[in-house]
């Protein structure tokens, strides 16, 4: 990494604080890590793990997932800021091992979801609400990452910038710079009118998981009820069992409500837990 390794050092002259960035593919994590915290040492200012589909796809990926950010967090230390980027929606991504870069003393401290909008062929407002609904689970401070790449409007981005005020992000980065073009560059940093707020679909602002559902967010919601003290299994299916589990969980704390999570549900647990994000991002 010699670009980075001769640029970080003048660009921190220049007053701007520089981020190293890390594709992590999985098979091989320590040697992974090992990369990763080279680019800290040579003075980067936060790092930024990039997994996506290939953690979908290898065996053991929790594991693996696990044995990275222990491995980067030995070399870095815990207080080291350390980001997430990756899918956005969590619920189309249930083998994805969210909860295992986001989860326990080596989690990275805050996440950044990429918003693609115009990939997904939805308005900006559409993909940030279901952006922003089932990341809030894990209780990170949540940086939305949109697109440049795929000549979005001036229109759309001042749309996209919109929505995440309104929910709560205090700002956004882009991917990627070396794709945007003229007539964006004035809407990703102009001051900006917005409007209408941001309307929640259903007016949730977590996911409602029940009977049936599977994923990484089953798999986190049970891991919450466990560090509770509740038994069940972490296996990432909403069976009998975690509709106990939560039964037993509302009535404990006097939380109305049915078999299947809601927001206050969520919220509490999430500060029972000690996962609340404790900025404007949650």
């Amino acid at each position: 990494w010699r670009q980075f390794d001769q640029a970080v050092g003048p660009l921190k002259a220049a007053g701007l604080r520089v981020c190293a960035w890390q594709y992590v593919r999985g098979k091989r994590p320590e040697a992974e890590a090992a990369v990763a915290a080279r680019a800290v040492r040579a003075g980067a200012d936060c790092f930024v793990v990039d997994a996506e589909i290939e953690f979908e796809r290898i065996p053991q990926r929790y594991q693996r997932a696990t044995r990275y950010m222990r491995s980067l967090r030995a070399r870095v230390g815990t207080a080291y800021p350390i980001g997430l980027t990756t899918f956005p929606y969590v619920d189309l991504h249930g083998r994805f091992p969210y909860s295992a870069f986001l989860s326990g003393p080596n989690a990275a401290q805050f996440t950044m979801p990429q918003v693609y909008w115009r990939a997904f062929r939805v308005s900006p407002a559409t993909a940030v609400e279901r952006t922003m609904r089932w990341n809030r689970v894990y209780g990170k401070p949540i940086a939305l990452l949109g697109g440049t790449y795929m000549r979005e409007t001036p229109a759309q981005i001042r749309q996209f910038r919109c929505a995440a005020r309104a929910a709560g992000v205090q700002g956004e980065s882009w991917w990627a710079w070396q794709n945007t073009r003229a007539a964006q560059w004035p809407a990703l940093g102009a001051p900006i009118s917005c409007r209408a707020p941001l309307s929640l679909r259903g007016g949730t602002r977590y996911p409602v998981l029940g009977m049936r559902s599977r994923g990484d967010v089953v798999r986190h919601l049970q891991r919450l009820l466990r560090s509770q003290g509740l038994s069940l299994p972490v296996n990432g299916a909403f069976g009998t069992s975690t509709r106990t589990a939560i039964a037993a969980y509302r009535a404990q704390h006097g939380l109305a409500g049915g078999s299947s999570t809601d927001d206050v549900l969520w919220a509490h647990l999430l500060q029972r837990s000690g996962s609340a994000v404790t900025s404007r991002a949650g």
